[in-house]
């Protein structure tokens, strides 16, 4: 997980980079400081119009997995707090609250609601970690299994991504690259030190076998008072991964609508200051509400249709749209971001020359972009080896897990025979 933890890391620093980079490169008039870059627009002008066209195409297929995703566990908890047999009422409750929310308090009122969300959320995270440790059986840290590891990559990979949240950040941040790298590096660390906890307090909750989900274990011996920390817990998580979502994916879209009807960015602003009137709200911000309404009713429409989606969608969102967007997209646009920029270097004088270096030099070598993007379509091909051929993945893990045993054997019986002849 840490290994992942620093692979995704590498990507976000990269991705800011790129974002960064290019709000640079804009005229001065163009003031897009206080913009969102959207993914869309950092593709088009690296890797051209059909760089910018499957970037969006696999953006727009993670995102709208990842909220169908959300939705779904988001209604089966909420179903279950509020005793609601009607799972898709709950769906309902849940999307039309938090969007209506976030389209009408914009940036300022998410990041109010995600910093309340998480506090609770850490507040419940430590009665799990705490409850749960002090039942545990800390020997089970003892036991490790790696051959079944590259199966869990996929899923700690989505656990940890927080990619379509950089361009909302360099905006916000006014492309301050040291403040922009800080945010991400601090803001990462606190998922992966929970997660850590997590992994540890489950491991040692759950026999060898791995037959018994951790979290049954604790309300099974808890009962009622645990059940409710639990699901209360699983819906924060699925709120604030939610609202960010849902602020990333409406940007987006926001970006798409102002450039198709010739719409000023100024006032599509994340930062915008929502009107009094009800007529000026209209006026002003009825494309921010069609955005919202196209992010939020696809999924919302699809979790109703769909029983048991959030696995199947965690499944193809982690295993193939995270990575190819999160995973190769970034080192292919700032390799073209770095050829481009060595063409102008080419052309300029010395003083420009010297400019341009300081801005690219962040980018990182050729050689380690290279490395990046070939990890990313590495797990990439391994999962497309386990949907494809599974037999044979498992037929090679048990003969993997054999040779463990035989190793085992022959260790033993060796320090068996030299305890005999002392």
């Amino acid at each position: 997980m840490s290994i992942s933890w620093a692979f995704l890391l590498l990507e976000a620093l990269l991705l800011a980079e790129v974002n960064v980079e290019l709000m640079r490169k804009r005229e001065p008039g163009e003031e897009l400081h206080s913009q969102v870059l959207s993914l869309r627009t950092m593709a088009d002008e690296t890797m051209g119009p059909f760089g910018g066209l499957f970037t969006t195409v696999i953006y727009l297929m993670l995102s709208y997995t990842l909220l169908v995703a959300y939705i779904s566990k988001s209604g089966e908890v909420l179903s279950v707090l509020l005793n609601v047999s009607n799972r898709t009422v709950a769906d309902v409750v849940f999307t039309v609250g938090f969007g209506s929310l976030l389209c009408v308090g914009g940036a300022k009122m998410a990041d109010s609601i995600n910093q309340v969300l998480t506090v609770m959320l850490l507040g419940f995270f430590l009665l799990i970690v705490l409850g749960g440790g002090s039942i545990a059986d800390w020997t089970g840290l003892e036991h490790v299994d790696w051959v079944v590891a590259p199966q869990t990559i996929p899923i700690i990979l989505l656990a940890l991504v927080y990619h379509d949240l950089t361009p909302v950040i360099c905006a916000q941040l006014g492309g301050d690259i040291a403040r922009i790298r800080i945010s991400l590096v601090l803001g990462s660390l606190i998922p992966l030190a929970m997660f850590l906890s997590w992994d540890a307090v489950a491991l040692c909750l759950t026999p060898l076998s791995g037959a018994t989900d951790p979290i049954n274990e604790i309300i099974r011996i808890g009962g009622p008072g645990p059940a409710f920390v639990v699901e209360t817990f699983a819906l924060l998580a699925v709120a604030t991964s939610f609202i960010g979502t849902v602020l990333g994916l409406s940007e987006f879209l926001l970006e798409q609508l102002g450039k198709a009807q010739g719409l000023a960015l100024e006032k599509l602003s994340i930062q915008r200051k929502t009107p009094s009137a009800l007529s000026e709200w209209l006026d002003v911000n009825g494309p921010r509400a069609l955005s919202f309404f196209l992010v939020l009713a696809p999924p919302l429409a699809a979790s109703s249709l769909v029983t048991d989606a959030f696995f199947s969608a965690s499944d193809l969102a982690g295993a193939y749209g995270m990575t190819s967007l999160y995973g190769v997209i970034p080192p292919i646009m700032a390799w073209s971001l770095l050829n481009s920029s060595h063409d102008i270097i080419e052309e300029t004088s010395t003083v420009q020359n010297s400019k341009a270096s300081q801005n690219t030099s962040l980018l990182g070598g050729r050689i380690t972009l290279a490395t990046i993007g070939a990890c990313a379509v590495a797990v990439i091909a391994g999962q497309v080896a386990l949907d494809l051929y599974p037999p044979a993945l498992y037929t090679m893990i048990k003969l993997l897990q054999q040779f463990q045993v035989f190793q085992a054997h022959t260790y033993f019986g060796a320090d068996n025979q030299i305890n005999r002849h002392q």
